[in-house]
């Protein structure tokens, strides 16, 4: 039996959705290609006969099983159906004042679009009680706290920052920094770096995207080099390594629009080139987006660089609702 290594796999999502959830969870399997109306399948088993039968009944009979590792393949699938099938639980953090009336009616018109609850929460207290009561109410469901723009909250929340750390610190958590409502969404921004860890944000824009029907720009910033005497390679630094795709971070954001626009959504590439936060600052004050993404972690490529309160700074950029995906 043929054996695929699936480590550098992108996978396509509409082929891959041709084959139900249930059959592809059961028996750790994913459609990888199709030629000529021949679909080729990894299976984690390829000689469960019984495994066989049913995808061969889903895809047909003239469908070719290869054999590929079982969590990869899982970590695919997750890929595939994870943001489509896990729960989101929604919770509008009012802090020391009222709730006004545009942040309570964006609330509602969001929780709509996720089928998601909506609760209200005052505090740091209440959030840590309504984190760890959803935790143990549903594991992997992932959390959107819609909060004002303090940042001790959005650091304890998204970086741990401070003494009492988070309840179920490895659960999927976002803060969505609203300022100035905006509905419907119709654009969204997409800010990445080409990191492994931006993977998290993209399964929060997914969905707000297919089922807002809206349009999806990916933005990528890129540093120019150093100049002469710099140690790092010249392939990292410019637009050249961004357009040729010869660098992991390249392959990553070329990887993520092309992910976003298998799934049918209207996707643009766009690059920069300068000094990120300057380059940042410019597209987010031009842009008429109706939502900015990025995710953020303790290490992340841009705070690093705005030294004291950066999530801050990231909120007074931003004249629209910010999705703030924790990443750890």
């Amino acid at each position: 039996m043929a054996y695929l290594s699936l480590d550098q796999l992108t996978p396509n999502p509409k082929l891959a959705r041709r084959l139900p959830a249930q059959l592809a969870w059961r028996f750790h399997a994913l459609p990888l290609a199709e030629d000529h109306g021949t679909i080729t399948v990894a299976m984690a088993d390829p000689d469960d006969d019984a495994a066989r039968e049913a995808i061969l009944a889903a895809l047909g009979p003239s469908a070719c099983v290869v054999q590929g590792d079982p969590a990869a393949i899982d970590a695919l699938l997750s890929e595939i159906w994870g943001a489509e099938t896990e729960g989101v639980s929604l919770a509008v953090c009012t802090g020391d004042g009222p709730m006004s009336a545009g942040v309570e009616g964006y609330a509602a018109h969001l929780g709509e679009l996720l089928g998601a609850p909506v609760s209200a929460i005052p505090d740091r207290e209440g959030m840590i009680a309504w984190l760890r009561q959803e935790g143990c109410e549903q594991r992997n469901q992932r959390r959107l706290v819609l909060t004002a723009p303090d940042q001790s909250l959005l650091s304890w929340l998204l970086l741990e920052a401070g003494e009492e750390a988070l309840p179920h610190p490895d659960a999927p958590v976002a803060a969505l920094v609203v300022r100035e409502p905006r509905w419907p969404i119709r654009r969204i921004l997409l800010v990445t770096g080409g990191e492994r860890q931006e993977r998290t944000v993209v399964d929060w824009v997914l969905p707000l995207a297919r089922r807002s029907q809206a349009t999806v720009t990916v933005l990528a910033v890129v540093a120019p080099h150093p100049g002469p005497g710099s140690p790092d390679s010249p392939a990292r630094y410019g637009l050249p390594a961004l357009l040729t795709a010869e660098t992991p971070p390249a392959r990553r954001v070329h990887q993520t629009a092309q992910y976003l626009a298998d799934w049918g959504l209207s996707t643009t590439l766009r690059l920069r080139q300068g000094p990120p936060d300057g380059q940042l600052r410019r597209e987010w004050a031009e842009g008429d987006y109706d939502l900015i993404a990025m995710a953020v972690w303790p290490d992340h490529w841009l705070l690093k660089r705005l030294g004291q309160e950066p999530l801050a700074r990231l909120v007074e950029w931003s004249h629209c609702p910010l999705l703030l995906v924790r990443s750890l």
